[in-house]
Order: C-alpha cells, then structure tokens, then sequence
C-alpha cells in the first residue's frame, strides 16, 4: 500500500487534467480503495511529490528503471505500476485530512508539459 499525504475526502478537482474527481466510491472506512479503478487523482499510485512507498518495493524501481529527473522516474513507475506488477500494491490509502497541500506554482524541466499556475506570484 502507498500512502497519500495529500488526498483526502475534500479533494474533488484533479489539477493535473482540471477534471472533477469525487474521492472513490468503494473507499473502505480505513480510508483505502483500489487505485485501478479510481478516477483523477485517486487513480495515480506512483505520485512522487506527496506519497510514502515502502522502500523495499521501490527502492528496486528507482534502481532498476531508466531516468533522468523525478518526472520520467514517476513516468517509468507508473508505466511498471498499470503492468499489473507486484511491485504496486492495490491499494492506497489516505488520512481524513491532507498532511501537506501541492502548490504547483512553477514546472521546472521540459520534459513533461506539466500544468502549473501560471499566474503564481513571484
């Protein structure tokens, strides 16, 4: 299982896609669910900027795949992770309240077109 530190219940829009998302239907009173049949946010296992994995799965990700900065190694985990691997537990899991907020005021590489506030202050 991975741990998110910043969903919870009250996050409803996925920044990245600027999609609605309502938290998954089949979130367990343990605050888990299966990420493969979430939507958005919920969906995406391999979140490098706020997820804790346990080091003995993924060290051996970080180590055996090809990359050159965070993106294409969350690119690459996440291409291992929707093989179905055992790498990727089927579940994640979330506090009732998000730990940390993602303030994506600025991208830095061009390796992805990553959306980001492009009227951030400065």
């Amino acid at each position: 299982i991975a741990v998110s530190l910043r969903l919870h219940s009250g996050i409803t829009k996925c920044f990245a896609t600027n999609d609605d998302h309502t938290p998954p239907p089949d979130m367990d009173s343990e605050g888990t669910w299966p990420w493969a049949h979430a939507k958005g946010d919920w969906s995406y296992p391999m979140s490098l900027d706020a997820h804790i994995f346990r080091t003995a799965e993924h060290s051996v990700l970080a180590l055996e795949l090809d990359y050159f900065n965070p993106n294409t190694l969350e690119g690459n985990m996440a291409v291992f992770c929707y093989a179905g691997t055992a790498q990727c537990a089927p579940r994640l899991f979330c506090y009732p309240d998000g730990k940390v907020i993602n303030i994506p005021a600025n991208r830095v590489q061009d390796t992805y077109p990553n959306r980001f506030m492009v009227d951030a202050p400065r």
